[in-house]
């Protein structure tokens, strides 16, 4: 049994959720919720830690979902090369934002599909700065963090892993966040696009035609860019989205919109946690914003630590073996000359074993005598198999074996009782067998006559 734990920080709540892999099958445990004060860190780990252990959240892999305000997601289309040479390029190219000022991007490159011979890419970055940020509060709660991973990315997989139906034909999944609206555009399970712009739930009283506006305009461009048309839309990220708000959207964009409560029985707003719990388990879009330095750091810390280990025992095993050598000198002398002896001995014990090499010999003949006897025995028994087999008729042999050397139990089914009886006469007319009965007989439905046959065999009969 495996544990996942997928658990993310937004609209001032910590969301939590656990799947447990138990013989190829997936559950879904602990999805809770609580409130966080998120006005520094320290506050963040104090009221982390408090929620983990009031709900005994134990998993040795951990998946965190960070915010979507940390995050910078971007689309395009570039020529196929190696991924490295793509990276280089990607990141001279995002190093120049405002948002990686005096920082380092932390890219994931994700291959979304091809067009023209071209590959279609989605590049989700973030300052390492405050990808480490996020790496220090979650271990310092004593979770075993192991990914981090963008929340409407996991949402979609929920809603894959909870009723697949809902990602059929050609649609839209709105995932709102706090400062943050993320679009997802799929076809039939497979995310085909997105696109993000900064109004969330904070900042939704203000700007709601702008966010309507922003929608509409994504969903445009969208269907002109793949000549794909938007079916429907799902709304997640918060437990429920005004109803002006849908209103206006419905009437501007003219498509089903899909605002339910739970899916599956799960509240919408809970779907990112079960996604980051099953982050582990296979997903075509797989992000792990952990830089690689850190993922590795633990493996080369413990490599580092047997080396110094095997450095140590063998400086002091060369130490103990020098004063070793230097002090038993003499000692030395003595085995060589106890070895000498010993082999003097060793010389006429050799000759006393000439006896028990003839002997061996002798024994290796009667063992040889008996193997040809015994492949003699496996040849008759094999053609007497064969000739059973060869007299069964209509009759079907379902198990056969022999319990003794010269006796046979079969386990038949026939069509009717007389094919039985037929195929005992059989038996009997070949004259390969001394005594053939048969023992109970069985009706089993309409599917023929169950019985079983002992056979003897003659002491001694040529083919």
């Amino acid at each position: 049994m495996k544990k996942f734990l997928g658990i993310t920080i937004t609209h001032g709540k910590i969301l939590s959720s656990l799947s447990i892999l138990r013989r190829g099958k997936v559950s879904i445990d602990k999805l809770r919720e609580g409130e966080i004060d998120t006005s520094s860190d320290s506050h963040i780990v104090r009221d982390l830690r408090k929620f983990v252990r009031k709900n005994r959240l134990k998993a040795g892999d951990v998946t965190f979902g960070i915010p979507e305000e940390e995050v910078t997601i971007k689309i395009g289309t570039y020529p196929k090369m190696p991924r490295e040479d793509l990276r280089k390029i990607l990141l001279d190219e995002i190093s120049s934002y405002k948002i990686f000022e005096n920082d380092y991007p932390v890219l994931n490159i994700v291959k979304l599909g091809e067009e023209n011979g071209r590959e279609r890419i989605l590049v989700v970055s973030i300052p390492r700065k405050r990808v480490v940020r996020w790496i220090n509060i979650i271990r310092k709660d004593g979770l075993g963090l192991s990914r981090i991973e963008l929340n409407p990315v996991s949402c979609f997989r929920a809603i894959k892993f909870l009723n697949k139906k809902n990602l059929t034909g050609s649609g839209a999944l709105v995932f709102l966040n706090t400062f943050k609206t993320t679009l997802i555009f799929f076809k039939d399970e497979d995310i085909l696009f997105l696109r993000e712009f900064d109004i969330g739930i904070e900042n939704m009283e203000d700007n709601e035609e702008q966010w309507v506006n922003e929608v509409s305009n994504t969903i445009s461009y969208y269907s002109r860019a793949e000549k794909k048309i938007v079916e429907k839309m799902l709304i997640s990220g918060v437990e429920k989205i005004p109803e002006k708000l849908l209103s206006s959207l419905s009437d501007k964009l003219g498509i089903k919109i899909e605002n339910e409560d739970q899916i599956k029985g799960v509240p919408i707003h809970l779907l990112a946690p079960i996604g980051l719990s099953l982050s582990r388990l296979g997903d075509r879009v797989n992000i792990n914003l952990i830089p690689r330095d850190i993922i590795e750091r633990p493996k080369d810390e413990l490599k580092t630590f047997f080396l110094g280990l095997f450095i140590f025992i063998v400086g002091v095993l060369i130490i103990s073996l020098s004063t070793y050598l230097i002090n038993s000198q003499k000692t030395t002398d003595m085995a060589i000359r106890g070895t000498k002896d010993n082999l003097k001995r060793i010389e006429r014990s050799l000759e006393d074993l000439k006896g028990v090499e003839k002997e061996y010999k002798r024994l290796s003949d009667e063992l040889k005598k008996l193997k040809d006897v015994t492949g003699e025995f496996e040849s008759i028994k094999l053609s007497l198999i064969s000739k059973i087999d060869s007299l069964k008729g209509d009759v079907v042999i379902v198990g056969i074996s022999m319990d003794k050397e010269n006796h046979i139990n079969l386990n038949v089914v026939g069509n009717r009782f007389q094919s039985i009886f037929s195929y005992r006469k059989r038996l009997i007319e070949s004259g390969y067998f001394s005594d053939v009965r048969i023992g109970r007989m069985e009706k089993r439905g309409g599917k023929g006559v169950a019985s079983t046959i002992e056979i003897e065999i003659k002491g001694e009969k040529g083919d």
